[in-house]
Protein backbone atom coordinates (compact mmCIF):
# COMPACT_ATOMS: atom_id res chain seq x y z
CA UNK A 1 0.00 0.00 0.00
CA UNK A 2 1.02 3.64 -0.27
CA UNK A 3 1.36 3.93 3.51
CA UNK A 4 3.64 0.92 3.78
CA UNK A 5 5.65 2.20 0.82
CA UNK A 6 6.21 5.40 2.71
CA UNK A 7 7.20 3.49 5.81
CA UNK A 8 9.75 1.55 3.75
CA UNK A 9 11.30 4.86 2.75
CA UNK A 10 11.35 5.90 6.40
CA UNK A 11 13.28 2.76 7.26
CA UNK A 12 15.87 3.66 4.64
CA UNK A 13 16.27 7.00 6.37
CA UNK A 14 16.97 5.10 9.57
CA UNK A 15 19.77 3.23 7.85
CA UNK A 16 21.62 6.38 6.78
CA UNK A 17 21.35 8.21 10.07
CA UNK A 18 24.76 7.80 11.59
CA UNK A 19 23.55 8.03 15.14
CA UNK A 20 21.48 4.89 14.71
CA UNK A 21 24.49 3.16 13.23
CA UNK A 22 26.65 4.18 16.18
CA UNK A 23 24.00 2.89 18.55
CA UNK A 24 23.64 -0.42 16.73
CA UNK A 25 26.87 -2.09 15.52
CA UNK A 26 26.33 -5.25 17.46
CA UNK A 27 26.42 -3.84 20.99
CA UNK A 28 24.28 -6.25 22.96
CA UNK A 29 22.64 -6.00 26.33
CA UNK A 30 25.18 -8.39 27.79
CA UNK A 31 28.11 -6.22 26.68
CA UNK A 32 26.63 -2.83 27.61
CA UNK A 33 28.02 -2.69 31.14
CA UNK A 34 31.45 -3.97 30.13
CA UNK A 35 31.64 -1.46 27.27
CA UNK A 36 30.67 1.39 29.57
CA UNK A 37 33.48 0.52 31.96
CA UNK A 38 36.02 0.63 29.13
CA UNK A 39 35.14 4.17 28.09
CA UNK A 40 37.60 6.76 29.40
CA UNK A 41 36.23 9.38 31.73
CA UNK A 42 37.93 12.20 29.81
CA UNK A 43 38.87 12.57 26.18
CA UNK A 44 42.05 14.35 25.09
CA UNK A 45 41.34 17.86 23.85
CA UNK A 46 42.03 18.24 20.14
CA UNK A 47 42.06 21.73 18.69
CA UNK A 48 41.97 23.08 15.16
CA UNK A 49 39.66 20.45 13.68
CA UNK A 50 36.19 20.52 12.10
CA UNK A 51 33.30 19.91 14.49
CA UNK A 52 31.27 16.76 13.94
CA UNK A 53 27.47 16.77 14.19
CA UNK A 54 25.28 13.67 13.96
CA UNK A 55 21.58 13.59 13.09
CA UNK A 56 19.43 11.77 15.63
CA UNK A 57 16.26 9.94 14.65
CA UNK A 58 14.36 9.62 17.91
CA UNK A 59 11.63 7.12 17.12
CA UNK A 60 12.87 4.25 19.28
CA UNK A 61 10.27 4.83 21.97
CA UNK A 62 6.91 3.70 23.24
CA UNK A 63 4.04 5.90 24.41
CA UNK A 64 2.08 4.52 27.37
CA UNK A 65 3.57 1.08 26.69
CA UNK A 66 2.74 1.03 22.97
CA UNK A 67 4.53 1.97 19.75
CA UNK A 68 3.16 4.89 17.78
CA UNK A 69 2.86 4.82 13.98
CA UNK A 70 6.52 5.71 13.47
CA UNK A 71 8.23 3.54 16.08
CA UNK A 72 5.97 0.65 15.08
CA UNK A 73 7.40 0.90 11.57
CA UNK A 74 10.95 0.58 12.93
CA UNK A 75 9.93 -2.32 15.17
CA UNK A 76 8.43 -4.44 12.41
CA UNK A 77 11.20 -3.56 9.93
CA UNK A 78 13.95 -4.77 12.27
CA UNK A 79 12.07 -7.80 13.66
CA UNK A 80 13.32 -10.40 11.11
CA UNK A 81 16.47 -12.18 12.25
CA UNK A 82 18.53 -10.99 9.25
CA UNK A 83 18.05 -7.36 10.33
CA UNK A 84 18.38 -7.77 14.08
CA UNK A 85 22.10 -6.95 14.04
CA UNK A 86 21.09 -3.35 13.28
CA UNK A 87 19.17 -2.97 16.53
CA UNK A 88 20.34 -0.40 19.10
CA UNK A 89 22.17 -1.71 22.16
CA UNK A 90 19.08 -1.31 24.36
CA UNK A 91 16.79 -3.45 22.18
CA UNK A 92 15.67 -6.92 23.19
CA UNK A 93 15.43 -9.87 20.80
CA UNK A 94 12.30 -11.77 21.79
CA UNK A 95 12.34 -14.36 18.99
CA UNK A 96 13.69 -14.82 15.44
CA UNK A 97 10.77 -12.69 14.25
CA UNK A 98 10.10 -10.30 17.12
CA UNK A 99 12.02 -7.53 18.92
CA UNK A 100 11.27 -4.85 21.47
CA UNK A 101 12.77 -1.49 22.39
CA UNK A 102 12.01 1.68 24.32
CA UNK A 103 14.75 4.32 24.53
CA UNK A 104 12.65 6.74 26.56
CA UNK A 105 14.68 6.38 29.78
CA UNK A 106 17.36 8.59 31.32
CA UNK A 107 19.70 5.64 31.81
CA UNK A 108 19.74 4.85 28.09
CA UNK A 109 20.26 8.50 27.16
CA UNK A 110 23.19 8.78 29.56
CA UNK A 111 24.77 5.73 27.94
CA UNK A 112 24.22 7.19 24.46
CA UNK A 113 25.95 10.37 25.59
CA UNK A 114 28.92 8.37 26.89
CA UNK A 115 29.21 6.51 23.57
CA UNK A 116 28.96 9.77 21.60
CA UNK A 117 31.62 11.49 23.68
CA UNK A 118 33.93 8.51 23.27
CA UNK A 119 33.39 8.62 19.48
CA UNK A 120 34.42 12.28 19.32
CA UNK A 121 31.00 13.67 18.37
CA UNK A 122 30.67 17.40 19.11
CA UNK A 123 26.92 17.88 18.76
CA UNK A 124 23.68 16.10 18.01
CA UNK A 125 21.08 17.37 15.55
CA UNK A 126 17.55 16.81 16.85
CA UNK A 127 14.61 16.59 14.46
CA UNK A 128 11.64 18.90 15.12
CA UNK A 129 8.57 16.86 14.28
CA UNK A 130 5.09 17.85 15.38
CA UNK A 131 3.45 16.04 18.26
CA UNK A 132 0.36 14.11 17.15
CA UNK A 133 -2.42 12.33 18.95
CA UNK A 134 -3.97 9.00 17.93
CA UNK A 135 -4.79 8.70 14.21
CA UNK A 136 -2.51 11.67 13.36
CA UNK A 137 -4.78 14.13 15.17
CA UNK A 138 -3.48 17.69 15.67
CA UNK A 139 -4.93 21.18 16.04
CA UNK A 140 -2.11 22.80 14.06
CA UNK A 141 -2.84 23.43 10.35
CA UNK A 142 0.90 23.36 9.67
CA UNK A 143 1.24 19.94 11.28
CA UNK A 144 -1.85 18.74 9.44
CA UNK A 145 -0.28 19.77 6.15
CA UNK A 146 2.99 17.98 6.98
CA UNK A 147 1.37 14.58 7.61
CA UNK A 148 -1.51 14.82 5.15
CA UNK A 149 -1.82 12.59 2.08
CA UNK A 150 -0.41 15.32 -0.18
CA UNK A 151 1.98 16.79 2.37
CA UNK A 152 5.71 16.50 2.93
CA UNK A 153 5.59 13.23 4.91
CA UNK A 154 2.22 11.45 4.73
CA UNK A 155 1.24 9.63 7.94
CA UNK A 156 4.48 10.55 9.72
CA UNK A 157 2.80 11.17 13.07
CA UNK A 158 5.01 10.63 16.16
CA UNK A 159 3.21 11.03 19.47
CA UNK A 160 6.26 12.00 21.54
CA UNK A 161 8.92 13.26 19.11
CA UNK A 162 10.89 15.28 21.70
CA UNK A 163 11.57 12.50 24.18
CA UNK A 164 15.23 12.33 23.11
CA UNK A 165 15.80 16.08 23.38
CA UNK A 166 14.09 16.22 26.76
CA UNK A 167 16.21 13.38 28.13
CA UNK A 168 19.35 15.00 26.73
CA UNK A 169 18.54 18.33 28.41
CA UNK A 170 17.97 16.49 31.70
CA UNK A 171 21.31 14.68 31.51
CA UNK A 172 23.17 17.13 33.75
CA UNK A 173 25.93 19.72 33.37
CA UNK A 174 28.67 17.09 32.80
CA UNK A 175 27.49 16.49 29.23
CA UNK A 176 30.11 17.60 26.71
CA UNK A 177 27.88 17.06 23.67
CA UNK A 178 26.22 20.18 22.25
CA UNK A 179 23.04 20.11 20.20
CA UNK A 180 21.17 21.91 17.46
CA UNK A 181 17.83 21.44 15.71
CA UNK A 182 16.74 20.49 12.20
CA UNK A 183 13.76 22.20 10.60
CA UNK A 184 11.39 19.86 8.77
CA UNK A 185 9.16 21.74 6.37
CA UNK A 186 5.83 23.27 7.31
CA UNK A 187 5.93 22.62 11.12
CA UNK A 188 8.52 25.40 11.44
CA UNK A 189 5.83 27.88 10.37
CA UNK A 190 3.64 26.96 13.35
CA UNK A 191 3.79 29.90 15.83
CA UNK A 192 3.88 27.64 18.90
CA UNK A 193 6.75 25.59 17.52
CA UNK A 194 8.62 28.74 16.56
CA UNK A 195 8.53 29.89 20.17
CA UNK A 196 9.82 26.49 21.27
CA UNK A 197 12.73 26.80 18.83
CA UNK A 198 13.68 30.25 20.08
CA UNK A 199 13.62 29.13 23.72
CA UNK A 200 15.62 26.02 22.83
CA UNK A 201 18.31 28.09 21.11
CA UNK A 202 18.94 29.98 24.34
CA UNK A 203 20.34 26.84 26.00
CA UNK A 204 24.01 27.04 27.00
CA UNK A 205 24.53 23.70 25.21
CA UNK A 206 23.15 24.90 21.88
CA UNK A 207 25.87 24.66 19.22
CA UNK A 208 27.02 28.03 17.89
CA UNK A 209 29.18 29.06 14.95
CA UNK A 210 30.46 32.20 13.17
CA UNK A 211 30.61 34.60 16.06
CA UNK A 212 28.22 32.91 18.50
CA UNK A 213 25.39 32.43 16.01
CA UNK A 214 23.05 29.47 16.75
CA UNK A 215 23.36 26.75 14.12
CA UNK A 216 20.12 25.57 12.48
CA UNK A 217 19.97 22.77 9.89
CA UNK A 218 17.22 22.11 7.39
CA UNK A 219 16.07 18.78 5.98
CA UNK A 220 15.94 18.83 2.19
CA UNK A 221 16.26 16.68 -0.92
CA UNK A 222 17.63 17.20 -4.40
CA UNK A 223 15.33 14.73 -6.14
CA UNK A 224 12.50 15.96 -8.31
CA UNK A 225 10.03 13.69 -6.52
CA UNK A 226 10.74 15.37 -3.18
CA UNK A 227 11.33 18.89 -4.42
CA UNK A 228 8.41 20.06 -2.32
CA UNK A 229 10.58 19.34 0.72
CA UNK A 230 13.08 21.95 -0.46
CA UNK A 231 10.31 24.50 -0.95
CA UNK A 232 8.93 23.77 2.51
CA UNK A 233 12.44 23.97 3.98
CA UNK A 234 13.11 27.43 2.53
CA UNK A 235 9.74 28.61 3.81
CA UNK A 236 10.51 27.17 7.24
CA UNK A 237 13.80 29.07 7.49
CA UNK A 238 12.06 32.29 6.45
CA UNK A 239 9.26 31.77 8.97
CA UNK A 240 11.72 31.19 11.79
CA UNK A 241 13.85 34.18 10.75
CA UNK A 242 10.79 36.46 10.68
CA UNK A 243 9.67 35.16 14.08
CA UNK A 244 13.07 35.83 15.63
CA UNK A 245 13.02 39.45 14.45
CA UNK A 246 9.73 40.19 16.20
Amino acid sequence: SEAMGYYSCAVLVIAIHLCAVIQARGISQSHQQATSQLLPQQQPQVTDRPTLGIIRWDAWNQVYGRYDLVSYCAQIALAPRKYQYRLPFYAQVLSPTNVSFNADTQQIMNQEIAFAQHAGIDYWIFDTYCRYGPNCSTSSPWCQQYASAGGTSPLYCPQNPTYGLNLYLNSGPATHINFTIMLLGSPACDPDMQQQYIVTMQSARYHRVMGDRPLVTCFSSATAKLRRVQVAGRKAVQCLTDSGRK
